[in-house]
């Protein structure tokens, strides 16, 4: 059973129901979710990523925040000899109520280590989020997110 949350708000409580990892799972599995789109799970709380620049709207992907995702693609070559790899916009499960989508990852291992699940904290050595709208949201939310489950080292960036 997920956790439920109670909120107060200026002038009344509300009651959140936090999903779970595998609720937030079965969502996409039964389409509720579509597959593939930028969601992600913050606390408990199906959340749309925004990818956008300061004054676009949110579902543009920017094109700074494209060019950087690019380019963190891109020191994949350098990581295999250090038995690691790279993602960029999947996600990291970080159990119970977390799934986050950073922008890059150093994961551990190989891609075909993770055929069967997704990596977690133990398996994630640095994340990245490339922020411009989201920047105060990526140092605090994201931040705290993946310091309280341990992921080794997190490096804010706003594109130049």
């Amino acid at each position: 059973m997920s956790a439920v949350t109670v909120v107060q708000l200026p002038d009344e409580k509300r009651v959140l129901y936090a999903l779970t990892v595998e609720e937030y799972h079965q969502m996409i599995t039964d389409g509720i979710l579509p597959e593939g789109e930028p969601f992600e799970l913050i606390y408990g709380q199906v959340s749309r990523k925004i990818r956008s620049s300061a004054g676009e709207g949110v579902m543009t992907v920017g094109e700074h925040h494209s060019w950087c995702v690019k380019k963190l693609a891109k020191l994949g070559e350098r990581l295999e000899p250090m038995g690691c790899h790279i993602q960029t916009q999947q996600p990291v499960t970080l159990p119970p109520y977390n799934e986050p989508e950073p922008d890059a990852a150093i994961v551990v291992g190989s891609e075909d280590d993770y055929l069967e699940r997704k990596p977690g904290a133990a398996d994630v050595t640095c994340v990245v989020e490339v922020a411009d709208t989201s920047l105060k949201y990526d140092r605090t939310i994201k931040q705290a997110i993946y310091a309280d489950s341990a992921v080794a080292n997190l490096l804010p960036r706003k594109p130049e």
